[in-house]
C-alpha cells in the first residue's frame, strides 16, 4: 500500500490518495479502513489494484488499514506522520 499526502495538520487536514495491490497476496479484492482498532470504519473497497482519493479530511496520526474483504485480516498498515489532533 502506498500514499500519498501533503504534510497533515490540525488545522489544515489533508487531502490525498491511497493505492494498493493486492496481487502478491494472492487475493482478488481489499478494504481500507480508517481509525484505531476500536473505533475504525471503511473509507473503500476494491480489487487487485485500487486507487482511492481521501477528501480533506485526514490528520496528523490517522491510521489506515488495508484489509482482507470483510475486514479480515490486516494486510498493510500507513500512520500518517504526527501528533493526532485532539478534536477527534
Amino acid at each position: 500500500m502506498k500514499a500519498k499526502f501533503p504534510a497533515p495538520s490540525c488545522n489544515n487536514r489533508g487531502a490525498g490518495q491511497v493505492t494498493w495491490d493486492v496481487a502478491p497476496a494472492q487475493l482478488d479484492a481489499a478494504e481500507l479502513w480508517v481509525g484505531s482498532e476500536n473505533d475504525r470504519q471503511i473509507v473503500s473497497a476494491g480489487g487487485v489494484t485500487h486507487t482511492t482519493d481521501i477528501q480533506g479530511w485526514a490528520g496528523p496520526g490517522e491510521i489506515f488499514t488495508l484489509r482482507e474483504q470483510g475486514g479480515g485480516k490486516e494486510l498493510d498498515r500507513i500512520t500518517l506522520p504526527g501528533e493526532p489532533c485532539l478534536d477527534k
